[in-house]
């Protein structure tokens, strides 16, 4: 009778996910990620990261990339898919 609840717990979650078997081409995954991914890059340093739009607050741009680029000195700009060209003026960094 102890082990009921996780009996229904994995049940649930075969349950839940099954509508996640169908196969999709790596050609149909890349074109639905594609416009949200971006090009963080420096004014003033060689090189650029990718990341990736997510949601945060009301009218903002929320981006998750890693902080290593981020944290350098200097002005960065970001790249959507569609070539436009955007400053970047906040960053915060999250404890990790």
């Amino acid at each position: 009778m102890k082990f009921l609840p996780r009996i229904l717990g994995l049940t649930f979650l075969t349950l839940t996910l099954t509508n996640c078997s169908r196969e999709l081409s790596s050609e149909k995954i890349a074109s639905r990620l594609e416009p949200s991914i971006v090009k963080i890059s420096s004014r003033n340093k060689p090189g650029h990261i990718t990341g990736f739009f997510v949601s945060g607050e009301t009218d903002v741009c929320t981006v998750l990339t890693t902080a290593n680029f981020v944290k350098t000195e200097g002005k960065k700009i970001l790249q959507t898919n569609d070539e436009k060209v955007w400053d970047i003026t906040s960053v915060k960094i999250f404890p990790g």
